[in-house]
């Protein structure tokens, strides 16, 4: 088979993505209310890849068994009640070993169907090969030969001419097929031919799966155009429909791949907001996530269907969890008026969201708003958006509650702009928090913002004393004295490392030193001088919190000398058992070991829903609220919480790479003397890092002009303590 080579990691994303070949029909009202309800699947599965309802009636549901890894249909015909297996589809396909593949199948609603599998153990380049077969009614199978061109697609990282995993059932003759560069194609399954070129190299596919058949209407996403092609007469009857331009730009604004589908001039699109409806040029909600019991950010691979009565069902998949099969009825009487508690985030962050998801997810009476004040990643637009936050809570009105990632909480302490929180909150005060994050900033006995995760900066070297430098100036002479060379890709991180953890903290209320300022850009520099390539050692686009960096990934990879990054989930920790060549540390100053806060949260002063607030802050220093998941969030500071999700952590391979290379590694689980020494660790960091985003701006703005040559050193120094200076009198 001449199936197109792809990494580990991408095969896994597409195969999520490719599930959405749907079928779906609902109105367009604003309006329109749905109440949900669950049909029970069969015991056992592990994913659920496709769901129709067939033309004879009976509902099909296509899943993977938890235990064996087989894929199977199921049937009901009696609305999901009961549930019958219907075939085995892995062994129809001769599969030998199902463990060692993963399926992906497309139902047709006609009985047949098309399945791609491809080979999930990694060999020697960390490869897999995409395979197509062609189920029949009758339950036999077919392996569909590939005889697509070779990819002229001269800038896609996946040439080739093999199979992606996106298929589709047209008729009884052909099928939908791609490669990976989005090059998209009819094939007749009984010649093996290609019939139809339906994307070229010209216009491939946006991204994988994207394309809807809604009738004799196809549907799909090009990077250049959004085109409609008659699967009848084969020809586009239509190119940039604006209704479908919508749907693109949606799915290109998502945080992860959307869930398309299409049914008599209507688009639907699934995504971490909920069900989306698109006629017309309009979009209205269908479903809002708020109606919702799943968090729809944390679903992958999902199917819509509607049935005659209009109901719409969606088929899940949940990390961790079992599939689901929810479905939706429009409901007149469905108008509760429900409270709304309005949350604020500078930079729009998972984990913020993650935190509202839940919370709203746990009170159905409440709905969670999420604002985030700077909706692009410009830093241009930063002091704007603080300005208007400011303005808006100083006035009486703004957000109830304030996550201050980034800002300079001193203000709004200083300022009374948020409530006391000590009394209210009791969770506060739990014997298992790591008390002396938890009072980052109390100020005379008060407390008025709390950190609800946090994460640790570290530093991986083959030279202790790089890890044990307490100072800039220690920690660049000891780069020099062993020849160290920066990449241009971490150079940015790096300097932003060295901010938050040498520059002493709040700087701003300091009484300014010219030495100060000049001794960062002296030694910023330096570390300029050794990095090997400068096109992509810029700092203007860098923002405050950090999340992971992938130094210390590129360390396993590379073996590099130094690696500067952040602790910020049990996975570093496991990954950081890898480095077996060197050590690591957590980074220090003159003044202790480091931490940084995460999702630091205070209650505007003003909130006209302050029982509200209170009971989403408790609820997020709870246990179930520090047990809450994501890679970007932070590690909890709850420390039994902590405790248990080290002790949670299963021994499993795990590829990691980059755009040069990926290994596989085998992380092991953690041992209680692991744990135990990190808890230890923990309890002793004592310095919060630098974590004022507009100070930082001020001090990477004109450090990035004097390493471009655009301003003297003299002239850096003197706008930046000019500008300080400015911050600190406003």
């Amino acid at each position: 088979m001449n199936g197109i080579k792809v990494l580990k990691n991408y095969s896994i994303l597409v195969c999520l993505v490719s599930m959405i070949i749907i079928f779906c029909a609902c109105g367009d009202k604003d309006n329109e209310e749905y109440s949900e309800s669950e049909i029970i699947l069969p015991a056992g599965m592990s994913n659920i890849w496709d769901f129709v309802i067939a033309e004879d009636g009976k509902m099909q549901a296509a899943m993977t068994e938890k235990n064996t890894n087989k894929g199977y249909l199921w049937e009901s015909t009696d609305g999901g009640k009961t549930w019958s297996e219907s075939y085995c589809y892995t062994d129809i396909m001769g599969i030998e070993d199902p463990e060692k593949v993963d399926c992906v199948i497309s139902l047709s609603g006609r009985g047949d169907a098309i399945c791609m599998v491809a080979d999930n153990t990694l060999d020697d380049t960390n490869t897999a090969e995409t395979d197509c077969y062609y189920i029949e009614n009758a339950g036999s199978s077919k392996k569909i030969m590939n005889t697509m061109p070779e990819s002229k697609v001269s800038d896609s990282l996946y040439v080739g001419s093999g199979f992606s995993w996106d298929g589709l059932v047209i008729d009884q003759d052909r099928l939908l097929i791609s490669n990976q560069s989005g090059e998209t194609y009819f094939l007749d399954k009984n010649t093996n031919e290609i019939v139809a070129t339906i994307l070229d190299s010209k216009n491939p596919l946006f991204s994988s799966g994207m394309f809807m058949l809604d009738g004799d209407n196809l549907y799909l996403i090009g990077i250049k155009d959004v085109v409609q092609y008659d699967v009848i007469s084969n020809e586009i009857v239509k190119k940039n429909d604006r209704t479908l331009e919508m749907v693109k730009k949606t799915n290109i604004n998502s945080d992860k791949p959307a869930i398309m589908a299409a049914h008599k001039g209507n688009f639907y699109l699934f995504n971490e907001n909920g069900m989306q409806n698109f006629r017309a040029g309009k979009k209205t909600n269908v479903v809002s996530k708020k109606d919702m019991s799943i968090i729809p950010a944390e679903v992958y691979g999902s199917k819509i269907y509607i049935d005659e009565k209009e109901r719409l069902y969606l088929a899940i998949n949940q990390e961790n969890d079992s599939p689901r099969l929810l479905y939706y009825e429009k409901d007149n009487k469905k108008n509760k008026e429900k409270d709304i508690l309005s949350i604020y985030t500078l930079r729009k962050d998972e984990g913020v969201q993650k935190l509202a998801d839940y919370y709203q997810k746990k009170n159905k009476n409440i709905q969670t708003k999420v604002i985030v004040g700077l909706q692009e990643d410009d830093n241009k637009k930063l002091d704007d958006a603080i300005k208007k936050l400011n303005t808006s809570m100083l006035g009486g009105d703004g957000p109830d509650i304030i996550f201050l990632d980034g800002l300079n909480v001193n203000t709004y302490l200083k300022s009374n702009m948020l409530l006391q929180l000590d009394s209210e909150i009791g969770e506060m005060n739990s014997k298992d928090n790591f008390k002396h994050i938890i009072k980052s900033f109390s100020q005379e006995g008060e407390t008025h913002a709390v950190p609800v995760r946090f994460g640790v900066p570290i530093v991986l070297s083959k030279y202790r004393d790089i890890i044990d430098a307490k100072n800039g100036d220690a920690f660049l002479s000891c780069i020099q004295k062993h020849d160290i060379k920066v990449d241009e890709y971490t150079f940015p991180n790096d300097v932003r490392f060295y901010y938050q953890v040498f520059l002493e903290n709040n700087i701003e209320i300091q009484q300014l030193k010219k030495s100060k300022v000049q001794n960062f850009i002296e030694n910023i520099k330096l570390l300029y001088d050794i990095t090997e390539n400068h096109e992509n050692a810029r700092l203007s686009h860098l923002a405050l919190p950090p999340q992971q960096t992938g130094e210390s990934m590129n360390y396993l990879l590379d073996s590099n000398n130094l690696a500067l990054d952040y602790i910020l989930d049990g996975h570093d920790l496991q990954m950081l058992q890898q480095v077996n060549t060197v050590e690591y540390g957590i980074s220090s100053n003159e003044k202790g070991f480091c931490y940084m806060p995460r999702l630091i949260v205070g209650i505007n002063a003003n909130t006209k829903q302050k029982d509200l607030s209170e009971d989403f802050i408790a609820y997020i220093l709870s246990e179930d609220g520090q047990k809450i998941t994501g890679e970007t969030m932070g590690l909890p500071v709850n420390k039994m919480c902590l405790s248990e999700a080290l002790k949670s952590l299963q021994a499993e391979p795990s590829e990691i790479g980059n755009d040069s290379t990926s290994k596989v590694f085998q992380f092991s689980a953690l041992s209680e003397t692991e744990i135990n020494n990190f808890v230890d660790q923990i309890q002793h960091v004592s310095q919060q890092t630098n974590n004022n985003c507009i100070v930082m701006n001020i001090f990477m703005e004109y450090t990035e002009k004097y390493l471009n040559g655009e301003i003297s050193k003299k002239k850096a120094i003197r706008e930046i303590v000019n500008r300080l200076e400015l911050y600190t009198n406003e």
